[in-house]
């Protein structure tokens, strides 16, 4: 119990410390915040099996989850082909961010997620920008979408640090990030993100 509450703490200073970083007015960093402070209240519902991603709703937030945020997370988790248990997900958000990536004929680039000495590297594919793209600002779907796509890899803290990084970034700054069409590098740590085309 007392690594879980070290691990919250930490991860909660890195995200204040991200969004410190960011160009965010103060309403959406504080909107922001509680949206990555939720998500860490359940990264347990999130599993892994026969390489597809499980999110159970009803679990997250019975974990003490807001079940509006939970739901933001359903979508994107849904939208890259991972499974929902617990609650109806709002198929026209669904088909929207499928959508996103309809006629893209295929996608270039890599999705990885790794531990660097500066703190973190997620890479995504340009599919998966285009998503990242199409959802804007919420930090929930993005951590969705990033669960979705990566599994368990980035579960816990370092899947709100990941989500609250992208959103630091801006929709600017991230499509030109891509703009070779071979996906994103996203590279965050203590109190900086900065990103790169792969």
């Amino acid at each position: 119990m007392k690594t879980r509450n070290i691990l919250v703490s930490v991860t909660t200073l890195g995200i204040a410390a991200l969004l410190a970083a960011t160009g965010l007015s103060p309403a959406q960093e504080a909107a922001a915040s509680a949206a990555a402070v939720d998500i860490n209240k359940y990264t347990s519902a999130l599993t892994t099996s026969g390489g597809f991603v499980h999110f159970d709703t009803a679990a997250a937030i019975a974990l003490g989850g807001n079940p509006s945020l939970v739901e933001q997370v359903a979508v994107g988790i849904e939208a890259t082909g991972g499974v929902v248990s617990g609650m109806a997900v709002p198929t026209r958000q669904v088909l929207a961010l499928k959508s996103t990536v309809a006629a893209v004929a295929h996608c270039l680039g890599s999705n990885s997620f790794s531990h660097q000495w500066f703190g973190y590297r997620l890479k995504l594919n340009s599919c998966n920008v285009s998503r990242v793209l199409a959802v804007g600002a919420s930090i929930t779907t993005v951590a969705g979408i990033i669960a979705g796509i990566l599994g368990p890899t980035v579960i816990g803290g370092a899947l709100a640090l990941a989500a609250t990084a992208i959103v630091g970034l801006g929709s600017a700054t991230l499509l030109w990030c891509s703009s070779n069409g071979n996906g994103s590098i996203i590279d965050f740590g203590p109190g900086v993100v900065w990103c790169a085309n792969q």
